[in-house]
């Protein structure tokens, strides 16, 4: 074999002539400088020299520059100094002028007091007459020494003046000296300028020459040019080779924009491509356009004239091969992957196993024929990596994964092949077959469209296929289920926090980034039309969420076929379609109650027989999710009308209600088993939003101390539509379909027209059929208990899953919520959905906080009794019943000119001001009360604040009229205890607190109740003591009293102490008192009895309530509300079936006793 190539390389060089049968060259001229041309020939020392040529150059002009400056700046100053002197000289005669006037007073003042002595002698004899000539005299004497304290004050003003002068002209001769030391300065860097600038001429002679070694192709004349030199073809460098300025011994190289043609796929007849100039900055801006072509075995160029230090960039390629001489039919050739898998014994202290390592290689597919020798090039990217071959044996000739990671190269690649036959060693003749290639081969993951369009508040599927067998890692036993994730993050908007974006959704077994994709085990067959799908949904915030986001899809880190690791799928965009069907969509109830529907159908919610007393409604219910909104009522207005007293949110397994319809007041979680899914947050006391696991925000508002108690205890609740409940609900929110004909659609499916043909509604049958209070539609009240079986959110709707990138390495994470780890201000969802650390299983085996629940609920199902009011009140101004007419005009008056109204329609959700003129005036009518006008003003002024806050492209653009909006709209106008600001927050004055300044401190708080009802068992495991107490208007920083009391063993009560300390603020109806000192309950104490009362202020107690201490294990106890007992337990044989309980008890007796008789 060694011998056939020494001959077929001597044939090359003597008599094998690359241009036979070549009819294309009689035309070419010859490339000059080919070697040279090549990426290796570096003129980057010249480019360097030029470069810090330059850079000396542009220093010597910036020092020249400096030196100028400098020269300025010293005659500057010297003007300065001579200013100075002149000013000086001018401020001297100043001086001596007032010093000659000061001389001259001086002299006048000597003349003076001469003729004042005269005068003396020639009065001594006459000293009677001349009293008053003395007097006067003296008066002139009087002047004359005034005169003389001018003259030394103009002295001392001269001195200063002398010495200001000599200061300022030491100043000057100091500023001329640094003149001159400058002006030097100035002629020594001019000499040395001088002498850089001989330096330049040297530095620009050598620049020249370098210059000149650079190649420039300007001479190239539009023709063929042989790229051949001594036997060696060569061929013009393509966008594979790295190049920088000054490479192939030229400034700026040229190289082709894309992959070289292959040689074998060359003809005689040229094909056109792009050349491109060397610039990092702005790649392929200025390019040419050249044509290649094969005349025989010949590479040719027709190449066109560049501009100065510019040339084509060239590499050698090969020796032009001898005609081949033989003839075989290779076939097809074609590219086909194989999975295969190193099996490593693994021996353990549970036995030995087999770890199966997976990796894969490619076979080039041609027509194998015995007595024949074959070799394969292989090529990634268009870009030949090996050889393999010669030989016979198909399994020396494939292409393995390894070859991939010593190269650097990852998935998603094209790789081809190209196979020729050869005679076998020791043949009397020798022969190749021309090379013949196969196709191109994607090696990755393909996805049939990289660009997703999706609606807002939808899912889309994104579909996928491998064109590689993935293997899995694993080992046997115990084996493996070979499930792996590719994980998706928006690489533009880390993590998604409290912004729009999408997600994936992830099955409720698989919580992961995706859905999983099945890998490989040895043995098993892999098919390349499985399709894998990949569920994305929007996650949507407000209004103006983004539309458009680009998702990359990525494997993980810990990949078992270690060749996919941190692979990149392509980048994936998705565009999110907004219609807005869902914007400024608002179903509520309000007051007593008017409702409208999602789709802005205004009717009433009053039952056929209003005294049913409570009754709960299904307000909404998003059939795909499981969200429900359900709402309690009750009477008011002096028992005309219902209202809306409770509401109950649940998502998965979290119910958050607000109850306000029983003998206590609630707010918090009555089931929290997902954790908080529910974002509750606290605007103020009175207002609580919630947003749902999909973005449907609820609006409460609480009235508390309004209108005499005529609609104390209730609410208004604006649910503000989400893009995922368009289509998708029911209830007394209607249907949300944007077609308001069906939106009294019944439980049943039934729809009832909103009016017949006489005009008459029927909103009563409508509201009716969402009573859940009847036999069937019980278990399903959330108000009832909270024992009502729930389904999990994961388990019903999946989670929503991003993975965020460190190091461009995806980690998954996932949340029951769109808002997934979005910390919103102000939220309670944290500290209400808790639980207690302190409670344990009651004796009874239940737990506490259910029975303690089960409990509040009873209470929060009884009705309130009357209480004493210890505040007082807002009162009606009126007096005698109110016209209908007045009423109106009132209600017109107050709706029509509200700022809502008259300035924000464009964000009043289509509020109709007509409709709320009526609801107004049925309810000022039936109550006999006008400030229910501005109970609705208030209502539009909620629907405005919740369209704002949905919109904030609006408050941006608007800013000045949102401020404006906010600073007027405060609730109940701070009650005229307060100022309004600009966040529409009451600041109020001394002794005022509340959203309304309606709180007075000063006023006693009233228990309505006290955790436990007044009891607590020690054998529960609680240290009893701290305990919830449940009022109306409790404060931040509000105080506990509690006195203590001690029941003997015999029955007697004893005082001990009374305490006082800071409460626990939850919320506005809920605190908690906390005992610090824990030697309060005295050891041997039979039973501890301790009586609450709470203050806002520290000075004001309201009612006690109190809480009996005992032990279950050792007592019996029976508490009613008048008289509460407590004895031993009797049975003392039952007692000594139980060891532990018998010996504590029988301790417990013993220290009572003793106690007792001390």
């Amino acid at each position: 074999m060694k011998e056939t190539r020494i001959v077929c390389i001597f044939i090359l060089f003597v008599v094998c002539n690359p241009h036979v049968d070549c009819t294309c060259c009689d035309d070419v001229k010859q490339l000059p400088d080919l070697p040279r041309r090549k990426p290796t020939e570096d003129g980057s020392n010249n480019v360097a020299f030029n470069d810090e040529f330059l850079s000396d150059n542009d220093e010597s002009l910036s020092d020249y520059d400096d030196s100028l400056s400098e020269s300025d700046e010293s005659l500057s100053d010297n003007d300065v100094s001579l200013s100075d002197n002149d000013e000086f000289l001018r401020n001297n005669d100043e001086f001596l002028r007032k010093n000659g006037e000061s001389l001259s007073d001086n002299d006048e003042f000597k003349r003076r007091n001469d003729e004042f002595l005269t005068d003396n002698d020639e009065s001594l004899s006459d000293y009677d007459d001349s009293l008053s000539e003395s007097d006067e005299s003296l008066s002139d004497n009087d002047e004359s020494l005034s005169d003389n304290d001018d003259l030394l004050r103009n002295n001392d003003e001269f001195l200063r003046n002398y010495d200001e002068f000599y200061k300022k002209n030491d100043e000057s001769l100091s500023d001329n000296d640094e003149f001159k030391r400058s002006y030097d300065e100035f002629l020594s860097d001019n000499d040395e300028f001088l002498s850089d600038n001989d330096e330049f001429q040297r530095n620009n002679d050598e620049f020249q020459r370098h210059n000149d070694e650079f190649l420039s192709d300007v001479n190239l004349n539009y023709e063929w040019y042989s790229a051949v030199h001594n036997g060696w073809q060569y061929i013009m460098v393509d966008s594979s080779i790295t190049l920088d300025y000054g490479h192939c011994s030229t400034y700026y190289p040229i190289y082709l924009k894309d992959t070289h043609p292959l040689i074998d796929t060359l003809s005689e007849t040229p094909i056109t491509v792009t050349a491109c100039v060397l610039d990092h900055l702005y790649p392929c801006d200025l390019h040419y356009q050249v044509k290649i072509r094969k005349c025989g075995r010949e590479i040719q160029y027709y190449l066109p004239p560049t501009k100065l230090y510019r040339a084509f960039c060239f590499k050698k390629q090969s020796q032009p091969s001898c005609p081949n001489n033989l003839h075989v039919a290779l076939g097809h050739i074609g590219i086909a992957p194989e999975l295969k898998f190193t099996e490593i014994p693994e021996s353990g202290p549970f036995g030995n196993s087999i770890n199966y390592i997976p990796y894969f290689y490619f076979r080039c597919i041609f027509n194998l024929q015995t007595g024949f020798f074959y070799k394969v090039n292989w090529y990634v990217n268009g870009v030949f990596l090996l050889t393999n071959g010669p030989s016979p044996n198909p399994d020396d000739l494939f292409f393995h994964q390894n070859v991939l990671h010593d190269n650097s190269i990852k998935m998603g690649f094209d790789i081809h092949c190209g196979v020729s036959a050869l005679t076998p060693p020791g043949a009397s003749v020798g022969g190749e077959t021309d090379m013949m290639y196969s196709k191109s081969y994607y090696a990755g993951i393909k996805i049939p469209s990289t660009t997703i369009y999706i609606d807002k508040g939808s899912t889309a599927v994104l579909q996928m296929t491998s064109t590689m067998p993935i293997g899995c890692r694993y080992k046997e036993p115990p084996g493996d289920d070979c499930i792996e994730n590719f994980q998706i993050f928006n690489y533009e908007n880390e993590g998604f926090q409290c912004t729009a974006g999408v997600a994936n959704v992830a099955n409720p077994i698989n919580q992961r980034c995706s859905n999983g994709l099945q890998t490989l085990k040895k043995g098993w067959t892999w098919n390349p039309n499985t399709v894998f799908d990949f569920s994305i949904v929007t996650t949507d915030m407000n209004y103006g969420d983004k539309r458009v986001f680009n998702l990359l899809l990525q494997f993980p880190d810990n990949m078992g076929h270690a060749i996919w690791r941190n692979y990149n799928f392509p980048l994936i965009t998705v565009i999110v379609s907004d219609n807005g069907e869902y914007k400024n969509k608002i179903c509520y109830s309000h007051i007593d109650p008017h409702m409208r529907s999602a789709d802005g159908v205004n009717y009433e919610q009053q039952r056929k027989n209003a005294q049913l007393y409570p009754d709960v409604f299904m307000l909404y219910h998003n059939t795909i999710y499981g969200i429900e909104v359900q709402e309690q009522t009750k009477t008011c207005n002096n028992q005309h009308a219902t209202c809306a007293c409770g509401v109950a949110i649940r998502a998965g397994k979290d119910v958050f209600m607000i109850n306000r319809c029983g003998s206590i007041n609630y707010l918090g979680f009555t089931k929290c088993e997902d954790g908080g899914i529910l974002q509750v947050i606290r605007i103020n006391d009175y207002t609580y939003t919630v947003f749902t696991p999909i973005g449907t925000k609820i609006t409460i508002r609480l009235f508390q101390n309004e209108y005499e108690g005529r609609y104390e205890g209730t609410m208004n609740i604006d649910i503000t539509m989400a893009p995922k409940d368009l289509y998708n609900i029911e209830g007394l929110c209607g249907q949300f379909d944007n077609n308001p004909a069906n939106d009294f659609r019944h439980r049943d499916g039934t729809v009832s027209a909103i009016t017949d043909a006489n005009r008459n509604s029927h909103f009563a049958d409508f509201t009716e059929s969402w009573s859940l209070t009847s036999d069937e539609t019980k278990p399903l009240n959330l108000f009832l208990t909270g024992n009502r079986a729930l389904n999990s959110w994961r388990d019903q709707n999946g989670m929503f899953c991003v993975c965020t990138s460190q190091k461009n390495v995806a980690k998954a994470t996932c949340y029951p919520t769109q808002y997934l780890n979005c910390k919103m201000s102000r939220s309670i969802t944290g500290t209400k959905c808790s639980v207690s650390s302190r409670r344990k299983r009651s004796a009874h085996g239940n737990s506490e906080d259910e029975i303690e629940l089960n409990r509040l609920l009873r209470l929060m199902a009884t009705e309130r009794t009357s209480k004493m009011k210890m505040r007082v009140k807002r009162k009606d101004t009126s007096k005698n019943s109110i016209t209908e007419t007045a009423t109106k005009t009132l209600c017109k008056e107050k709706i029509s000119g509200s700022l809502a109204v008259r300035e924000y329609s464009e964000v009043s959700a289509n509020e109709d001001p007509n409709e709320v003129i009526k609801q107004c005036t049925f309810d000022v009518m039936v109550g006999n009360d006008t400030s229910w006008a501005l109970a609705h003003v208030e209502s539009i002024n909620n629907i405005v604040k919740n369209v704002i806050e949905r919109d904030p492209a609006y408050a941006e653009k608007n800013s000045e009229k949102v401020v404006k909006f906010y600073k007027n709209t405060c609730p109940g106008n701070c009650s005229n205890n307060g100022v309004c600001t600009d966040t529409s927050d009451c600041d109020c004055v001394e002794f005022f607190h509340g959203p309304e300044c309606d709180i007075d401190e000063r006023d006693p708080l009233i228990i309505d109740d006290i955790e436990g009802g007044g009891e607590c068992d020690l054998a529960d495991g609680d240290e009893c003591l701290c305990f919830h107490v449940r009022s109306s208007n409790i404060l931040e920083g509000f105080i506990c009293q509690a006195n203590i009391s001690k029941i003997t063993f015999n029955g007697e009560r004893q005082f001990i102490s009374t305490h006082t300390f800071s409460g626990g603020y939850e919320d506005i109806f809920t605190g908690v008192c906390c005992i610090q000192d824990k030697s309060i309950r005295t050891k041997g104490v039979f039973v501890t009895k301790y009586d609450f009362s709470i203050s806002n202020n520290g000075i004001t107690y309201g009612n006690n309530k109190t809480v009996y201490v005992f032990d279950s294990t050792c007592q019996d106890a029976k508490i009613t509300s008048f008289f509460p007992f407590f004895h031993i337990k009797v049975r003392l044989f039952l007692l000594l079936q139980l060891a532990v309980p018998a010996f504590h008890c029988w301790k417990f007796y013993y220290n009572s006793f003793l106690l007792q008789t001390h």
